[in-house]
């Protein structure tokens, strides 16, 4: 399968320097897992059965760093969904690194639908998940991690409709290919 990772100039430098794309990035973040917890008991009154209900679900995946992308036959829709409008805020992408999935690749994905400005704006007059007020930013994103799913292949990601790849393999700079990000951001 092949994927895209957006980076800075100055992340691609470092990934040169090093010689592979390593993973990162943690699955299950603990901190943030332990926050939304918190938030949804004491200020949404979520029962303790079900929040350890979530806290079982993250135990389920393993500890470790992961690469996120994007099945590059899924561009257009996290376009679609103004997802790479904040792709763009916050990583300020130069580049776009493309390589295949390496067999034998931990592949989990999530359904990132649910923090889409499309998502948002149907809701709220704001178009940006980080000013999404409370409830719903906590609500979206345990749609979001409670998506979270093991998969092999495209046919995975099926009815996934904005999908998010994680990948715990660090991939050699000899089987990337970089290009200028020139990605479009708008969906119009």
């Amino acid at each position: 399968m092949l994927c895209c990772h957006f980076v800075s100039r100055k992340s691609l430098s470092q990934i040169k320097k090093c010689g592979f794309l390593k993973p990162n990035t943690p699955l299950v973040s603990i901190s943030d897992l332990t926050v939304n917890i918190k938030v949804l008991r004491e200020k949404y009154g979520m029962n303790r059965e079900k929040c350890n209900e979530i806290r079982n679900f993250a135990r389920r995946f393993p500890i470790g760093k992961f690469i996120c992308v994007i099945p590059k036959h899924r561009i257009r829709s996290w376009i679609s969904s103004g997802l790479m409008e904040e792709i763009n805020h916050f990583i300020k992408p130069q580049y776009v690194l493309e390589f295949e999935v390496p067999k034998n690749s931990k592949l989990f994905a999530r359904e990132h639908i649910y923090q889409s400005p499309r998502e948002i704006k149907k809701k709220f007059p704001t178009k940006m998940y980080r000013n999404t007020p409370e409830p719903y930013k906590t609500l979206a994103w345990l749609k979001y991690f409670m998506s979270t799913r093991k998969v092999k292949d495209n046919l995975d990601l099926r009815k996934i409709k904005v999908p998010e790849l994680w990948i715990q393999s660090k991939i050699p700079v000899s089987k990337i290919t970089i290009t200028q990000n020139n990605t479009p951001i708008d969906p119009r």
